[in-house]
């Protein structure tokens, strides 16, 4: 089976997608299980422009939600 590409290939049409970003636009660093990481997230808008031209609508965005150990969560399906 071959990998398919973009961030939309390959995907059921009937299903939701959930997803976390940073909560706004920037980087940082930091370590994970002792390993150095980086992590770099797009503005809200700038997501939104690009699952929509994808051909997604976004059902849910929570920023530092609580209830999601604090991380900003998306939820996107196909339109």
């Amino acid at each position: 089976m071959t990998r398919a590409k973009g961030a939309s290939a390959g995907v059921d049409p009937c299903k939701a997608r959930r997803r976390t970003s940073g909560p706004a636009q920037g980087e940082a660093l930091g370590i994970f299980e002792g390993d150095p990481l980086y992590r770099a997230s797009l503005d809200g808008a700038e997501y939104e422009a690009l699952l929509a031209a994808a051909g997604f609508r976004v059902l849910g965005h929570v920023v530092d939600d609580p209830s999601c150990g604090g991380h900003t969560a998306w939820l996107a399906a196909r339109d």
